[in-house]
């Protein structure tokens, strides 16, 4: 994984085709989310992520970062030529578009896919999806809500259902917004997109109870998405259920290990979780403040290059003993 993401920071790669498990360090998921993260990947490039395992969580927690294709272990090449050459198409029908994006231009990106968007039939649907997804990153809300109102019109369709939740967000309508999101779970969605759009709208409106009940059962369907364990992490803390904080945290430690969002702050979070939960006389583990002292110390050791991280940590060394 480390010798993967070297070489990605080296040459701009047209296509990657990676496996899941790569051994020790970052694994197929996480060089994705780096890349994505650190916008290093341009949108033209085609990413296929190919893997022999297919348990529930694990392919939600791939799809959630949005790969070109996802291919189960063993394909044919005759399967993989054919999933290439339609990505292929796709991405040239688009160039202009990618190339917008790219540049970060969302308005002319969005000016692009509408211009496209009936000039094929095989990609209208994609078409409409890039512009929707380029108003919203440009902030114009309400034209991304007529899009998407449109398109439900036509055919009520996941993916505008949620785009127009997303652009009601964006407006501050939260009860609109969770009235859409709401419907979709009353009829089985496994889009995890619509379990973070109603936390969020559920925080703005102050229910941060209902909030994190919400983040808890999506992360049940991808405990592998560690930005969603950092928000139950944080709703959790100032819910003051330490238990759930800790859980989450705890995870978020495990899955930071080799993750572009690894952070002290997780770490910390962990040592003031379990003292507050001590304060609130809920544990009852005797050797609570010998591991945070440990936790403490870890941190200072990876992170100890930072001299903010080794201050704070000193703090919080300071208050377990």
């Amino acid at each position: 994984g480390g010798e993967a993401m070297a070489r990605c920071r080296e040459n701009n790669y047209d296509i990657i085709i990676c496996d899941y498990s790569l051994g020790k360090g970052k694994n197929g998921q996480q060089i994705l989310e780096e890349l994505r993260f650190t916008q290093s990947f341009k949108h033209q490039a085609i990413y296929i992520l190919v893997t022999a395992e297919t348990t529930r969580s694990m392919v939600f927690g791939a799809l959630e970062y949005k790969p070109d294709d996802y291919l189960t272990k063993p394909f044919t090449q005759v399967l993989l030529q054919s999933r290439l050459d339609n990505i292929l198409l796709e991405k040239q029908f688009f160039e202009e578009v990618f190339k917008a994006l790219d540049e970060g231009d969302y308005k002319a990106a969005a000016h692009h896919a509408a211009a496209l968007v009936d000039l094929d039939k095989r990609y209208r649907v994609a078409a409409q999806k890039l512009q929707g997804q380029a108003l919203l990153q440009s902030n114009q809300f309400e034209q991304a809500r007529q899009l998407y109102q449109s398109v439900m019109e036509q055919r009520r369709q996941e993916w505008a259902c949620i785009g127009c939740a997303r652009a009601l967000l964006g407006l501050q309508k939260w009860t609109s917004a969770i009235h859409v999101l709401s419907e979709l779970i009353e009829h089985g969605t496994e889009n995890l997109e619509v379990f973070d759009c109603l936390a969020e709208a559920e925080l703005a409106l102050g229910r941060n109870g209902v909030a994190q009940s919400i983040l808890e059962r999506a992360t049940v369907s991808s405990a592998y998405g560690i930005l969603r364990q950092i928000n139950l992490a944080e709703v959790a803390s100032a819910n003051n259920d330490y238990l759930a904080a800790e859980k989450a945290y705890r995870r978020i430690i495990k899955l930071g290990l080799n993750s572009c969002h690894d952070s002290h702050e997780h770490s910390l979070g962990l040592v003031r979780c379990l003292l507050d939960k001590e304060k609130q006389q809920l544990s009852t583990n005797n050797d609570i403040f010998k591991e945070c002292y440990s936790v403490c110390h870890r941190a200072k050791k990876r992170y100890g290059s930072e001299p903010q991280v080794t201050l704070q940590a000193e703090l919080v060394e300071a208050k377990t003993l």
